[in-house]
């Protein structure tokens, strides 16, 4: 239920999640580590898996759903240098050797349009207008100088100076807004409601850190 594709240069996601019969929009794809990061699967599992990539990918700390083969999400990390990693039922991913890539329910109408030149960003809106369970806006990200990455290191929660959070339960979602240590920040965004209170936290922090870095994109 969702769209995923690399161009070779951008990483472009749709915003669709579904709760049931109820959709909802959410963002897929972050900057973790230096590298572009995005998932296919239950929006909580992609955020614990993301939040276990960040933490360093430690294998003996793969959350357990990653090795069913019902439940397991899939990630796809494009790293610094535009090798493209895909990680599925384990802690250990495969490389992929295409120039462009794409993955979830519209991922074939996303590679056709590659395959015929187009950019990432038009390949999602390819697959929104063929498949039902992508939609709701497109979000983009490009690797950044990695120069301007070493000058400022991810956030934690320990860099949480003020956390305040609304609920929306007639959009399912949460509100929430954010003001950093230190550099003094503020930033605000938003995450499905049924999260736990780590859940939010992790969820919170990866929009934190997406935010701050994509203006080096």
């Amino acid at each position: 239920m969702t769209t995923i594709a690399w161009d070779g240069r951008t990483l472009a996601a749709d915003k669709r999640s579904c709760f049931g019969t109820l959709i909802h929009t959410v963002t897929k794809i972050y900057r973790v580590r230096g590298c572009l990061v995005a998932g296919a699967g239950d929006f909580d599992r992609i955020q614990e898996t993301v939040a276990w990539f960040e933490s360093g990918a430690d294998p003996a700390k793969l959350p357990p759903f990653q090795r069913d083969n019902n439940d397991f999400v899939g990630l796809v990390v494009i790293q610094p240098d535009k090798t493209i990693l895909r990680y599925e039922r384990g802690p250990y991913p495969f490389k992929i050797e295409s120039p462009f890539y794409a993955m979830g329910s519209g991922r074939d109408f996303a590679m056709a349009a590659m395959h015929l030149g187009k950019t990432a960003s038009e390949a999602v809106e390819v697959a929104m207008a063929l498949d039902s369970g992508s939609g709701n806006g497109i979000d983009t990200m490009t690797l950044a100088d990695t120069s301007i990455l070493k000058q400022e290191k991810a956030y934690t929660w320990d860099d949480v100076a003020n956390f305040s959070s609304k609920e929306d339960w007639a959009n399912y979602r949460i509100e929430f807004v954010i003001q950093t240590k230190g550099d003094n920040r503020k930033y605000k965004g938003y995450m499905p409601c049924g999260l736990t209170a780590s859940e939010r936290q992790t969820a919170a922090i990866l929009e934190c850190n997406r935010q701050r870095t994509a203006l080096t994109s």
